[in-house]
């Protein structure tokens, strides 16, 4: 019996209590406002009615807020009417419509899907960004909010190679571990790592990653990665 005590005790004063440290801290510094959100959408109220509005700060948890990849600021009603149809488009440059957002997926679904439904109120939501990959739209399907929408359009996989974890990103190093790379951004979106992550850039000088400006195709020329290379099995 003593045995299991003390095998209880070392489980708790060795796992038990950090956690419940870090929890506290995690709910504090939230409560605080210490740090920011990185949900997709923000629920905000505009006229007494609840909408959802996209969050700028979203895509800072994978690229340098310097770059400004962000959602293009989608606001729309939290309740549906019966004869509202809502599609959500999930995607990368190619569905966003870059350079050209008018020439979007969004665009051409809405027109076709009036063309064919006259009879109903047509919105489509349009998630996609530049440079992003399947990591970040995973993140972005996790936090979209249950039972919002009736379909979802997914046109992706230009990106697995140069964006975020891709062998050829400019910014981070090649993760080929899911659970990894899963990690890593559970724990960026907690407030005790962006307060800690804040404070180191307070003490070092600025990272220059901190300070890049978005240049297009041309950041990624010097990462080239060719057909053959081993990474790309993982990829």
């Amino acid at each position: 019996m003593p045995k299991v005590k003390n095998a209880l005790f070392t489980f708790i004063a060795i796992f038990f209590i950090p956690l419940l440290f870090f929890v506290l801290l995690e709910l504090v510094l939230t409560a605080l406002g210490v740090g920011k959100s990185f949900d997709y959408f923000n629920r905000i109220d505009v006229n007494g009615r609840p909408h959802y509005q996209e969050n700028p700060d979203f895509a800072d948890q994978f690229y340098p807020p310097s770059l400004n990849i962000g959602p293009v600021e989608n606001t729309f009603a939290e309740e549906r009417s019966p004869d509202l149809l809502r599609v959500y488009i999930f995607g990368e440059s190619a569905a966003l419509g870059f350079p050209h957002k008018n020439h979007g997926l969004d665009r051409l679904l809405a027109a076709q899907l009036r063309a064919a439904l006259p009879s109903r109120k047509i919105e489509v939501i349009n998630t996609a960004m530049t440079s992003v990959n399947s990591h970040v739209i995973y993140a972005v399907a996790k936090s979209i909010p249950d039972n919002s929408a009736d379909f979802a359009v997914i046109l992706m996989g230009n990106n697995e190679v140069v964006g975020p974890y891709g062998p050829g990103t400019f910014n981070q190093n090649f993760l080929r571990n899911i659970t990894l790379i899963r990690g890593i951004q559970a724990l960026k979106r907690t407030r005790t790592w962006q307060a800690l992550n804040s404070l180191i850039l307070q003490v070092r000088p600025t990272d220059a990653q901190q300070d890049l400006k978005w240049e297009g195709m041309q950041m990624f020329t010097e990462h080239a990665v060719p057909h053959d290379d081993p990474r790309m099995e993982s990829v």
